[in-house]
């Protein structure tokens, strides 16, 4: 696995979340100027609150966007989501180290799968072995 594709991973994931916070902040921002504020008390102001945020995440779907569906394909997708070379990806698929799919001659892959086998391969920091270390036995 390359650097720019666990790069690509770990961006991808904190846009996501940065993403979630701004339009959070937003919501909030549109219900304060929305509110006339001299007969309402914090109950009123946290319950219209509430319901535009639900009214929002309802709207948008946002639950099911976060769950990123499976998309089955080819050689070139499991390029695009390793990052290797297609010799390498042969390598790994004649060795089955890497997930793969079969039907006849056909060779498939699932994007989920691929980026499941990419997780797998998480290296622990020093920082984590340092904590592990220290709480080992402490049971």
């Amino acid at each position: 696995m390359s650097i720019k594709t666990v790069k690509t991973l770990l961006t991808t994931h904190k846009n996501e979340e940065s993403i979630l916070i701004n339009k959070v902040n937003i919501l909030l921002y549109e219900v304060i100027m929305d509110l006339t504020v001299t007969n309402l008390t914090l109950d009123d102001i946290k319950q219209a609150f509430r319901n535009e945020l639900e009214t929002f995440f309802t709207d948008k779907n946002f639950g099911e966007s976060q769950v990123e569906k499976d998309e089955i394909g080819n050689i070139d997708l499991a390029i695009e989501i390793t990052g290797l070379a297609k010799p390498t990806i042969y390598g790994l698929v004649s060795e089955r180290k890497i997930p793969h799919l079969k039907q006849g001659k056909r060779l498939y892959f699932s994007k989920l799968e691929l980026i499941e086998w990419i997780k797998q391969g998480k290296r622990k920091t020093q920082s984590e072995i340092k904590l592990e270390a220290e709480n080992f036995g402490k049971k």
